[in-house]
């Protein structure tokens, strides 16, 4: 019982973050470089083609508080 309504619940919340408003898309373009706060995004909500693109990344981590 409880695991049919964490799932429901991961379900409503994955939809609501997902929705339209939520979403940047970048088209990148060679020698570009973005960054970005992983302690607060999702990635890739779609598929990757790695066939055809090369994603290249590095981490680096930031010394601070806590996301707002």
């Amino acid at each position: 019982m409880a695991w049919d309504v964490a799932v429901e619940l991961i379900t409503a919340l994955r939809t609501f973050a997902t929705e339209e408003q939520f979403i940047y898309r970048y088209r990148s373009t060679k020698g570009a470089a973005t960054l970005r706060d992983d302690r607060c995004t999702m990635h890739c909500p779609g598929p990757f083609d790695m066939v055809h693109h090369q994603c290249v990344m590095h981490r680096a981590t930031i010394e601070g508080g806590l996301p707002f």
